[in-house]
């Protein structure tokens, strides 16, 4: 409980950092961690239409990697993410959100710019 609760700290600190220190869309971030940012992402539905929850999967991979990272695709979001979603590919494709392992189609996978593939369910590549 303590463990979780401290990687919660620290992402609601990273977002509150980010959420200062750049204006933009990342200006809707609030304390309650990276969920406003892939509320944001999220409705670039073009972009990322091969998602079909694209709020749960984005919500349960953020949550399920290290403070660090968490961090870091925060970072990567207030710099570069625009409102009018042109970089919302290049946003969900940091590690963070984009899949390492399951997939459905090769987009969801870590790498597919540099020639990750979906076989059978599974990244590979990239």
């Amino acid at each position: 409980m303590r463990r979780a609760a401290g990687a919660l700290l620290g992402a609601a600190s990273a977002v509150a950092i980010v959420g200062v220190a750049s204006p933009g869309c990342v200006g809707a971030l609030s304390l309650d961690g990276y969920r406003d940012a892939v509320d944001e992402l999220c409705r670039c539905d073009e972009q990322l239409a091969f998602l079909a929850d694209c709020e749960g999967v984005l919500s349960a991979r953020l949550g399920g990697v290290s403070a660090t990272t968490r961090s870091a695709w925060l970072a990567f979001f207030a710099e570069r993410c625009s409102d009018d979603c042109t970089s919302a590919y290049a946003c969900y494709a940091q590690p963070g959100t984009c899949s390492t392992v399951g997939c459905t189609v090769a987009e969801d996978c870590c790498g597919f710019a540099t020639g990750a593939t979906c076989q059978l369910g599974e990244c590979q590549g990239g």
